[in-house]
């Protein structure tokens, strides 16, 4: 299997004079402090990875790459965060043509041009007797938020909340049957899971009753809210797909509270930037063949 070593851009305000190693499961994650300007707020880390592809290495590197974000966050009180890979290349010792991958990254303004509807809209919700709720502020949060972890958080906290409140019978852990005491049956408040999949099948019509008991409000909104999962790639791409039909689910329950919207359309979501990323393959010929990673990319 081959190995790669991916360049990642790192977010964070941390000075140094020379670069960093720091050693996890075998790997050296090496942080490029020397070559990082005081002007800059990111850092160049380097990490060599097996993988079938470069994508393949890319998320393998994640387990050994998030660790060590994590203990120098923690080392320094200073927030680090991986922005994304720019740069690529293949462990090709003895091959005098290498080739690797670098990706640019561009950030511009997204206007959203504001509609005599959207006035109209927002004018009846203020003017309705039900005032607005947190429900609603939990909505616009999530807009707020350009990570995958963060938006879904904030956008599951609207819908739990539009879903309600309910008496839990409580049941043995053994037999799974009600308990009862002094023949009153115990139970205990708690989020309506019965109405929340009622207002998700309106757009996942598909999706079961037992399977979002034990898929959606059970194994995915724990993994987020109790910490029973790492965020890794897979997580965040299962949070990525759910997000988006949770907003539905919530804009149709806001329509009903507030009359507002044909209870078809889908308001338009859009963060404050757009993230442009142009990818280039480049080629050459190295003077240093027999080294695994060639240093002389031009």
């Amino acid at each position: 299997m081959p190995t790669y070593q991916i360049r990642y851009v790192c977010e964070t305000s941390l000075q140094f004079t020379r670069d960093v190693p720091l050693k996890y499961r075998g790997k050296t994650i090496l942080f490029l402090f020397s070559q990082k300007a005081r002007t800059e707020n990111t850092v160049r880390v380097l990490v060599d990875v097996e993988g079938t592809s470069y994508q393949d290495a890319d998320m393998k590197a994640q387990s050994v790459l998030q660790p060590v974000m994590d203990a120098m966050a923690f080392s320094t009180g200073s927030p680090l965060l991986v922005q994304h890979w720019d740069f690529i290349i293949k462990d090709e010792t003895g091959s005098k043509t290498r080739r690797a991958i670098w990706c640019q990254k561009r950030r511009d303004p997204a206007p959203l041009l504001l509609t005599q509807r959207a006035l109209d809209e927002a004018q009846q919700i203020l003017a309705e007797k039900i005032e607005p709720g947190i429900e609603l502020c939990w909505h616009r949060y999530a807009l707020q938020r350009n990570f995958i972890l963060d938006r879904f958080l904030f956008q599951w906290l609207a819908f739990e909340g539009l879903s309600g409140k309910t008496q839990i019978p409580t049941v043995c852990p053994r037999c799974g049957s009600e308990v009862a005491h002094c023949e009153t049956p115990l139970s205990h408040g708690g989020s309506d899971g019965r109405k929340a999949h009622e207002l998700f099948s309106q757009i996942e019509p598909s999706c079961s009753a037992r399977d979002f008991k034990k898929e959606i409000w059970g194994r995915t909104r724990n993994a987020v809210f109790h910490g029973t999962k790492y965020p890794s790639p897979e997580l965040l791409s299962g949070l990525n797909s759910l997000t988006p039909k949770l907003r539905r689910t919530c804009d149709l329950e806001f329509n009903r509270r507030y009359k507002v919207g044909d209870g078809n359309r889908a308001r338009p979501v859009q963060d404050l930037e757009l993230h442009v990323y142009r990818t280039n393959i480049f080629e050459w010929q190295t003077a240093n063949a027999e080294n695994a990673f060639a240093d002389d990319f031009p």
